[in-house]
């Protein structure tokens, strides 16, 4: 299986696996992941940067639910294993 890495704009990507998963990236964060029955993002804190979170706005991944990093990471990994 070969990811498929798209560039939505100027240091974002989305990079979509088998077609059932995709990674939202600003820079090389992962903020924003989604599969058939998960949207969730990386709740914004004060260790973000303003163009991160334009990047989540421009990828529209701004009504994700919205988790903390550690939680966001948990999630993803256990997505994965379902």
């Amino acid at each position: 299986m070969i990811p498929n890495i798209r560039t939505q704009y100027r240091n974002t990507y989305v990079v979509e696996i088998d077609c059932n998963e995709f990674f939202y990236y600003s820079y090389e964060t992962c903020v924003g992941y989604k599969n058939f029955k998960h949207n969730l993002r990386i709740r914004l804190n004060k260790f973000f940067s303003r163009t991160t979170s334009k990047h989540i706005g421009k990828m529209s991944i701004g009504d994700f639910v919205p988790v903390d990093e550690y939680e966001f990471k948990f999630l993803i990994e256990k997505c994965q294993t379902i």
